[in-house]
């Protein structure tokens, strides 16, 4: 493997960021959004691709298609055994998010679970007969205010060109459009397609699918304007200069997690933040520069919102997988 930098420029952290926003942009409309020389743009990001820091790939909302329903499960495995079981859990085809953190309860996973009716055996059969297992406990989404499919570092842009990005990618969606729910199977080949290279553009994809490249265009159009297909750049959190992540369980009053899972979800630094069943009320993910920076996130966070209790804080040792970005442990 490639030994990656210690750092990273403006412009990595620029294209990164706008990828974050439109995956499938080309290089020339990445580069005029920038104001920056497309071949430069295009050396640049295509480095960044091929290097595994970006990894840009397609999704279907399983929870709107198939109903899907999300949960995090937190593991606490034998000794030398954590490595190896957050391994085999990133492994699963419904592994969203896999962690080895600090503490008593090493592994913390996010499931996406398409088939209610096996909800059970995963958790209660599955999970539990990974050797080096000792024991886990299991929390459902109850409603997600960002899932890490939708994280993004866009203050590294200008909030111009922030803008200007996200008005091109709304304007591809159909308002008020219900997702396709009779996928064929080309589409199916086409989405498993989609899911290795986000990027992949309809003329290769006509090749693999061997259809015309104008029906695989507009099918690809269509099903990310009608919200099935979502694109999804995962950035490492290094080229933003974000070096320490830590799992953050929150207790908050009922009547403020909508309030506070919302105000939280809106800062760059927060990964993920959804409500969740259990004893606690939220679960965070939070990315800071460093353990000072951390500490001052959280200690905003209890300034600001009143009644909030840190319950839990694990920082990660080692991230495994983050959706289509498979890392080392």
């Amino acid at each position: 493997m490639t030994p990656l930098p210690d750092s990273w420029d403006e412009t990595d952290r620029q294209i990164a960021a706008v990828l974050q926003i439109s995956g499938r942009a080309s290089w020339g409309a990445v580069a005029r959004l920038l104001e920056l020389p497309e071949r430069t743009v295009a050396r640049r990001g295509q480095r960044l691709i091929d290097l595994g820091v970006i990894k840009v790939s397609t999704y279907l909302d399983a929870t709107t298609v198939y109903q899907a329903r999300s949960v995090v499960v937190r593991v606490r495995t034998a000794a030398g055994a954590a490595r190896t079981v957050a391994a085999a859990i990133a492994g699963r085809a419904d592994a969203s998010s896999v962690s080895v953190l600090e503490g008593a309860r090493q592994v913390v996973a996010l499931l996406i679970l398409s088939e209610p009716e096996r909800v059970a055996d995963v958790l209660l059969d599955e999970l539990p007969a990974i050797p080096g297992v000792l024991d886990s406990e299991a929390m459902t989404v109850l409603r997600p205010y960002r899932s890490g499919y939708d994280w993004m570092m866009t203050n590294t842009i200008s909030p111009e060109v922030r803008a200007q990005a996200e008005a091109e990618t709304l304007a591809a969606l159909q308002e008020d459009a219900e997702p396709v729910a009779d996928l064929t199977e080309q589409d199916e080949r086409l989405i498993a397609l989609l899911a290795e290279d986000g990027r992949m553009p309809a003329t290769r994809l006509a090749e693999r699918l061997d259809a015309k490249t104008g029906v695989v265009r507009r099918r690809v159009e269509q099903l990310i304007a009608t919200g099935t297909l979502r694109v999804r750049a995962e950035v490492l959190p290094g080229v933003f200069g974000l070096r320490v992540e830590a799992m953050v369980w929150l207790r908050v009053p009922p009547g403020r997690v909508d309030d506070v899972g919302r105000r939280l979800a809106a800062s760059g630094e927060v990964r993920f933040c959804s409500a969740v069943s259990g004893e606690y009320q939220l679960m965070v993910d939070v990315l800071a520069r460093g353990e000072e920076a951390l500490l001052e996130f959280l200690a905003g966070v209890l300034r600001e919102f009143e009644g909030a209790q840190i319950g839990d804080l694990s920082l990660v040792l080692a991230p495994v997988r983050r959706g289509p970005l498979s890392l080392t442990t």
